[in-house]
């Protein structure tokens, strides 16, 4: 499969988000690869390198703190 680059400057649309990881998972043989297992693992990084849950809901785009309860939970 090719990759062919969307427009440039412009978000990466929900499905061209599951259309990458698709096509990451064939190439490597990895099952149920969603956009969001990449999200939560970029949460739980922040987490445990600032360790700061209020910069960790700001880098999420989370409004509250109680929705990053499982990064901290994680660590």
């Amino acid at each position: 499969m090719s990759y062919s680059p969307g427009r440039a400057g412009r978000r990466l649309s929900v499905r061209g988000a599951e259309a990458v990881c698709t096509r990451l998972g064939l190439v490597n043989q990895v099952t149920k690869l969603h956009p969001h297992r990449f999200r939560h693992t970029a949460g739980t990084i922040v987490q445990e390198e600032i360790g700061d849950p209020r910069v960790t809901a700001d880098y999420l785009g989370h409004h509250g703190l109680g929705s990053v309860a499982g990064y901290t939970e994680v660590s």
